[in-house]
């Protein structure tokens, strides 16, 4: 089962794809989501985000600057500044 992705910038959409989960660096550490996550909202930090799609590929994207990650409803968020 997976769930909607989204990471983009003030300007732009660098991912939006379904996923079957997504690790990244927060200011509480690195996290990791999956399906059916619980509703979570925290600031990250610049890094690599990792995640892996529909088709099990990872992928790895290097975000420069901080963000904001939020999970609900099977759709995560992510909005770099």
């Amino acid at each position: 089962m997976t769930f909607s992705l989204t990471i983009a910038t003030l300007d732009k959409v660098l991912v939006q794809d379904n996923v079957l989960a997504i690790y990244l660096p927060t200011t509480k550490g690195e996290i990791g989501v999956l399906t059916n996550h619980t509703t979570y909202l925290t600031n990250t930090l610049p890094g690599e985000v990792r995640y892996i799609n529909a088709n099990n590929e990872p992928t790895t994207l290097e975000i420069s600057r901080p963000g904001v990650f939020f999970m609900q409803d099977n759709r995560a968020r992510v909005w770099v500044c």
